[in-house]
């Protein structure tokens, strides 16, 4: 197993770069843990949101029952039951999840999986979108809804902030990655031909 103590040099192609295990590379292996399980949340959960509670098992519209019960998900319970006279924010939300976010995460899977200097910016780019989308719904929860209980309020927040969280320090981490590979680049010494 390889571990650099620094990021590497972005000067240095990929083919040649010795592979870096996740281990060595927490962060990347939170994030794939992160895209992980993502998938069977988007597609058996917040895809219920989207299309009709008799495509889904009973089982999975039974935990989202019991999702709606020990936390009141005022934006979960609008969702499923067709109320979107305000919410058309949220499902335009779910749709960009459904298309364009579960693809994503195949992609993001495989480029944190082999280390690829190319998923950097994705990554970066998915992080701000998501949160900036996390970032009204958490609002909603603290601000929007009265009827919300303390106990409520904070059930919502453990299962959202960590999806806000995440993608702020996914921004962070890849912006300072590219930063420090740009920096890199422009500071090697550049070969001289020398007349002869």
């Amino acid at each position: 197993m390889v571990c650099f103590t620094t990021s590497p040099s972005s000067t240095v192609p990929a083919s040649v770069r010795p592979h870096r295990s996740l281990v060595c590379r927490p962060l990347d292996l939170l994030y794939l843990v992160y895209f992980v399980q993502h998938i069977p949340a988007t597609l058996f959960v917040d895809s219920q949101i989207l299309f009709p509670t008799e495509w889904f098992p009973k089982a999975l519209t039974d935990l989202a029952q019991y999702w709606l019960s020990v936390s009141g998900d005022p934006l979960f319970a609008a969702g499923r039951i067709g109320d979107n006279s305000n919410l058309t924010w949220l499902y335009t939300f779910m749709v960009a999840e459904f298309v364009f976010q579960l693809p994503f995460f195949g992609f993001a899977i495989r480029g944190l999986y082999r280390d690829s200097p190319c998923i950097r910016l994705p990554l970066a780019l998915y992080g701000a979108h998501v949160a900036t989308a996390v970032a009204p719904i958490l609002t909603s929860i603290w601000f929007g809804y009265p009827d919300l209980t303390t106990l409520q309020r904070y059930t919502l927040s453990a299962a959202y902030v960590p999806y806000f969280i995440i993608p702020v320090l996914m921004v962070v981490s890849n912006v300072c990655a590219l930063t420090c590979g740009a920096h890199a680049q422009n500071t090697q010494p550049r070969s001289v031909k020398k007349d002869e």
